[in-house]
C-alpha cells in the first residue's frame, strides 16, 4: 500500500492511497444514491452490483462537476479555494446530481422524452406495490392477504 505520507502512526493510514481512492470514487455514487433515495424507490442492489453502481454514478459525477477542479488547479489560487473546489466536486456536485436525478425521476420526465421516440423503458421502481404506495396521499389502505388476513390503515405521509 502506498501512503502519502510516512511515520505518522494512525494518520498515514488514513492518508493511504487505498483511502484517497475509495473517497473520491465511491463516496460521491452513495451520496447520489442517498439523495435520489429521498425521492423514489430504486432496485435494492448489493455486494459487487451496489459497489460497481457506486463506481459508475461516481465516474458520472467527474465529467460533470471536474471541470471545477480543472479550473483551480490551472490557476494561481490559495489553498482555502482549492479545497472548496474538492469539497463542492466530492460533497456538493454529487448531492445536486442526486437531487436533480430524484426529481427528474418522480416526474417521469425521461419517461416521457423516450415516448416521443416510441420506447418503453422498465420503470424505475421495481414493484406495483412500491409505485403505488409512493403516490398515495390521503387515502385508506385495505389488504386482505390470501388466507383471509386483513390489515387496514391510514399511510402517513414521508417527508
Amino acid at each position: 500500500m502506498v501512503r502519502f505520507a510516512r511515520g505518522m502512526g494512525w494518520m498515514g493510514n488514513f492518508l493511504s492511497l487505498d483511502a484517497y481512492v475509495a473517497f473520491v470514487f465511491v463516496v460521491p455514487g452513495y451520496i447520489i444514491t442517498s439523495f435520489r433515495a429521498h425521492f423514489i424507490t430504486d432496485q435494492r442492489l448489493d455486494g459487487p452490483d451496489y459497489f460497481v453502481r457506486l463506481l459508475t454514478l461516481s465516474a458520472l459525477n467527474f465529467p460533470l462537476s471536474g471541470w471545477v477542479i480543472y479550473l483551480v488547479m490551472n490557476s494561481n489560487t490559495d489553498l482555502k479555494i482549492r479545497a472548496l473546489a474538492w469539497g463542492f466536486v466530492l460533497l456538493a456536485a454529487p448531492a445536486i446530481i442526486g437531487f436533480a436525478s430524484g426529481i427528474t425521476s418522480k416526474a417521469g420526465w425521461l419517461r416521457k422524452i423516450y415516448g416521443w421516440f416510441g420506447l418503453s423503458p422498465i420503470h424505475v421502481i421495481p414493484t406495483a406495490w412500491d409505485y403505488q404506495f409512493s403516490t398515495m396521499c390521503g387515502s385508506w389502505v385495505f389488504v386482505v392477504l390470501n388466507d383471509n388476513t386483513t390489515f387496514a390503515g391510514y399511510p402517513r405521509r414521508r417527508e
